[in-house]
């Protein structure tokens, strides 16, 4: 653990790789145009600086015919934070925010709510985890085990629940027909692939497909990939919250597996 936090520290040092991963945080961004945003900087640093944040696990890549996408990874600064903060230190920082925020920008319109509707429009986030475990195991604890590990912020464990076939439903089972359905089943491929598509229960107006893959590292170690893919009325805060989200579940998924 503390080798792999010297890495993610050693890659943050570096302002400009601060900087690259300040861009990706709006989106994906081939190596072409992060060179285009630096022009103080060469091509080849550019991609030097982006080999280091890879393997801190900052950044996740991917190809598509010859371009390169580079991706943040949320994950390893979710673990750095979530070693040194706890869930009632986060929610005195998130209000001291919000407070120093709406102190800064002035308060506008007491009294009365103004409501701005989202612009339409499409976004994508990409998580990457690596666990210590098969990949058989890995998809078992996902498909069959979610119900013992899935834990919402609130410290609730609801029984979650993914019927193993397309068509089947991801959902958290209150009981009496009630709950709460993310998605359905679309892809099933026993160890390899998993793809949900549905509103994943959010107010926003929008199409959620979020693919799942489990790629085999070693006989041992598995790399679990998260694509969360939105359309339609997607606002700033609901990238946030589901990037914040899929980082937590495969935490969870990863303490799960190797336990």
């Amino acid at each position: 653990m503390d080798d792999d936090l010297d890495i993610v520290f050693k890659a943050l040092a570096d302002p400009t790789r601060r900087a690259i991963l300040d861009r990706l945080r709006s989106g994906r961004q081939t190596t072409g145009d992060l060179a285009d945003v630096f022009p103080e900087v060469t091509r080849f640093a550019v991609m030097k600086h982006l080999s280091v944040l890879e393997g801190a696990g900052l950044v996740a890549t991917q190809k598509e015919g010859r371009r390169r996408w580079n991706h943040l990874n949320a994950v390893p600064l979710r673990r750095v934070y979530d070693r040194w903060v706890s869930r009632y230190a986060d929610r005195w920082a998130g209000v001291l925010l919000a407070l120093d925020e709406r102190v800064t920008r002035g308060t506008e319109g007491d009294g009365a709510m103004a409501e701005m509707m989202s612009e339409t429009r499409v976004c994508r986030i990409l998580v990457e985890s690596e666990i210590d475990a098969s990949r058989e195991k890995v998809f078992r604890g996902m498909v069959e085990g979610i119900g013992e590990w899935w834990v919402h912020p609130a410290g609730e464990k609801p029984p979650m629940r993914i019927e193993p076939k397309v068509g089947g439903r991801f959902f958290e089972d209150h009981g009496d027909d009630k709950g709460h359905m993310f998605g359905t089943v679309t892809v099933y491929e026993p160890s390899r692939k998993l793809r949900f598509v549905g509103d994943f229960t959010n107010r926003e107006a929008a199409l959620n497909v979020v693919t799942i893959d489990f790629e085999e590292v070693s006989a041992d170690k598995t790399r679990v990939k998260i694509d969360h893919r939105s359309s339609g009325e997607v606002s700033d805060d609901f990238a946030a919250s589901f990037e914040q989200g899929w980082t937590e579940i495969a935490g969870m998924l990863k303490a799960y597996c190797e336990k």
